[in-house]
């Protein structure tokens, strides 16, 4: 599992990175870490594994940690703050609930 490669993989800035989870109908809810948009991504690529993201890092499975390119970094902290309000997950807001695609 090579998650900075999947990562990188969304786009060189957070407003492609918005445009990619759009195109795949990625959303996720606000200051939520396990419901990211971006920890939605990643579960769908490896559903046996659970993902938390935090401002900087993700947190793989409860245990290992990996450090979020800058961009994507960039795309956390502007949808945490709204800047992505169609990428929002209305529907969960305000609840912590598994990512799509099911539980680990």
């Amino acid at each position: 599992m090579d998650l900075i490669t999947d990562l990188k993989k969304l786009g060189p800035d957070r407003f492609r990175i918005a445009d990619s989870l759009r195109k795949m109908g990625i959303r996720g809810v606000r200051q939520v870490h396990e419901c990211c948009p971006i920890a939605v991504y990643l579960h769908q690529l490896h559903p046996d594994h659970k993902f938390e993201v935090s401002n900087d890092r993700i947190q793989i499975d409860g245990e290992g940690r990996c450090v979020i390119p800058a961009p994507v970094d960039d795309f956390i902290f502007a949808f945490d703050r709204g800047g992505f309000p169609d990428l929002e997950d209305t529907l969960h807001a305000g609840q912590a609930v598994e990512p799509k695609g099911g539980g680990s």
